[in-house]
């Protein structure tokens, strides 16, 4: 059995002490042993939006760093917030952790990344964005591909964001490319940490009388919740029917004008169900224990079947 759990909520933008605080108080209350994987969302501390190199310059960290926060014996930098929080959180719950960042290397390029430590605060891979976003492109370089590691027992593949589309949203040469790596590399887990945005509204929808009633309210956020969840299905395709487990952290609320989509989730992707998910703007943890044997999860929450 692995248990997982993915962290949800809106971090104010250019504020990473601030918000490192705040996911250390959203985890506080979680003890040693109680989990295998920490999972943050993409950019987790820094914010998401920004447009241009210089904007985001003060925000990047450089990967990894001293074990303690201080220089390396090889004059690496100090590790970053997000290093320290990662491996801080490691070491104490003695789990695996994932977050991203804004990384910056020694040539000074800059790249849209993701840590994964695990249980003894070793960082087992520093995996950079493969498919950028448009907003991505004002500052990152792309990374070189995807990679599988093993960790608690798991043959794992991480991506982020718009690495589960293809490059450019060109569906005419769509390979799947992600999905389809999990499934030659027999992955037991795709980890995604994302920053997906809300869709916008079709033209004639009414957007006050999705408001004007709870129960209008309620039918708005389960549509919203369901588009969301079987468009992630249509992307994981070639491992529908796999013992497989998908796993996305996203980010909520209102930046820059980009409104982020909530909804993180566990997909059991052998039974095409979903199995675990949050709300649009809910923050908090999403917990959920899966048996990798037998690639179902226990005790499911709002189950419904995807749609192809």
């Amino acid at each position: 059995m692995v248990r997982i759990a993915c962290v949800q909520y809106t971090p104010v933008w250019g504020e990473l002490e601030k918000n490192v605080l705040a996911v250390e108080a959203m985890v506080s209350h979680l003890r040693p042993g109680e989990l295998d994987f920490l999972v943050l969302p993409e950019m987790a501390f820094a914010g998401y939006v920004f447009h241009s190199k210089e904007e985001i310059r003060p925000f990047v960290e450089y990967a990894g760093g001293g074990e303690d926060g201080e220089p390396g014996e090889n004059s690496r930098p100090p590790a970053g917030p997000t290093y320290r929080f990662c491996r801080a959180q490691a070491l104490r719950l003695r789990c695996c952790v994932v977050a991203g960042y804004a990384e910056v290397d020694a040539q000074g390029d800059f790249y849209n990344s993701l840590y994964v430590l695990d249980e003894h605060g070793k960082l087992r891979l520093n995996y950079r964005k493969t498919f950028l976003y448009v907003t991505d492109k004002a500052w990152a370089k792309p990374g070189t591909g995807f990679h599988v590691v093993e960790l608690r027992g798991c043959r794992v593949v991480f991506g982020i964001c718009m690495d589960l589309n293809c490059e450019d949203f060109d569906f005419e040469r769509d390979t799947f490319a992600l999905a389809s790596f999990c499934r030659d590399q027999k992955a037991a887990l795709l980890i995604l940490s994302t920053a997906w945005l809300q869709s916008p509204k079709p033209a004639d929808e009414d957007g006050d009388h999705e408001a004007s009633t709870p129960a209008a309210a309620a039918h708005a956020e389960q549509q919203a919740l369901e588009q969301l969840h079987n468009y992630w299905g249509w992307r994981l395709e070639p491992l529908l029917g796999a013992p497989c487990h998908f796993v996305a952290a996203n980010r909520t609320g209102l930046e820059r004008g980009s409104q982020f989509a909530g909804g993180s989730a566990v997909i059991d992707l052998e039974r095409r169900r979903l199995v675990n998910h949050l709300g649009r703007s809910e923050a908090g943890l999403l917990i959920t224990s899966i048996d990798v044997d037998r690639a179902a999860a226990a005790a499911p929450d709002r189950v419904h079947v995807l749609q192809r």
